[in-house]
């Protein structure tokens, strides 16, 4: 019937036009598959939410500052005093002395601050390159303080938790990970993969090729849940992954996504995959005599 109305030798020929019209969109359906598969000049950015007993930071840039409405300062003694009693205050006043208010600390380039929550519920901050306080200060803030801070913000380098040792405290108690990527074929963000942090782990974000820490955009909170550190960062953008240590390992693992992640989860690459079965499937079609 078709043949009739159209005539079988153009109908031929508009087979012949479709066919190659198929074959050329199941090529750039393929190579488009091939390219955002492998990550080629896709930029990588990490989320981490974790509730931790410690976390070590290192800020970049200045600008930054903690207002503390009250804390209990301890200031290194030049020479230690062993034979002196501890005494009941924050401060051990063998090695510390001890001063109380309200403090603001001003963050600078380099300044480093190991944040911990005490077996007292309180958060404690021992910090290095600080102006205005001797380097290895703690600052002991109490529990109804912190709770009332609110969200402690910093841009720097950091790491959760401490490799797993006898006596160790600086643990991750629980955590996520969101790691996201653009490609520089689209317009949109995808989540190509996530995970989980377990007790126990150390986790920082590094550079794949450098292995060093990736900058972090990040903020602090008193978990209400478990009376720990809530820590919710985002990292820069670039080639960079997860590392995660753990008791009993030699070196640290990277995690970061593979072309598999990425052809099992991105939305774009499914629906370029459905094109392709469809353009194949026309390709099939027997052609007109």
């Amino acid at each position: 019937m078709i043949e009739r109305w159209i005539g079988g030798e153009t109908l031929s020929h508009i087979w012949s036009v479709l066919r190659s019209l198929s074959l050329f969109a199941a090529l750039g359906f393929l190579l488009a598959i091939v390219l955002l598969s492998a990550g080629i000049g896709a930029t990588r950015t990490i989320l981490t939410e974790a509730s931790v007993t410690g976390i070590t930071i290192e800020f970049s840039g200045a600008g930054e500052a903690w207002a503390l409405p009250a804390a209990s300062i301890c200031t290194p003694l030049e020479r230690k005093r062993p034979r002196t009693e501890r005494g009941n205050g924050v401060c051990d006043r063998r090695g510390y002395s001890e001063q109380s208010g309200p403090l603001i600390i001003a963050w600078r380039e380099g300044s480093r601050v190991v944040v911990q929550r005490t077996d007292q519920e309180q958060l404690a901050l021992t910090v290095e390159g600080v102006p205005g306080l001797a380097d290895t200060s703690r600052i002991v803030v109490d529990r109804k303080t912190w709770r009332s801070l609110g969200a402690l913000t910093f841009t720097g380098f950091a790491v959760l938790g401490q490799p797993v040792d006898d006596g160790q405290t600086d643990l991750i108690l629980n955590g996520e990970y969101e790691i996201r990527e653009r490609s520089p074929f689209l317009a949109s963000t995808e989540t190509i993969r996530t995970g989980s942090l377990r007790r126990g782990e150390t986790a920082s974000v590094v550079d794949l090729r450098s292995r060093v820490s990736a900058l972090q955009f990040g903020v602090l909170t008193f978990n209400e849940e478990d009376r720990a550190i809530r820590v919710s960062m985002v990292s820069e953008t670039g080639r960079i992954g997860m590392q995660l240590e753990f008791y009993g390992s030699v070196d640290p693992i990277v995690i970061a996504p593979s072309w598999v992640d990425r052809a099992l989860v991105s939305p774009t690459i499914l629906a370029l995959v459905s094109g392709l079965v469809v353009v194949s499937s026309l390709l099939a079609i027997p052609r007109f005599r």
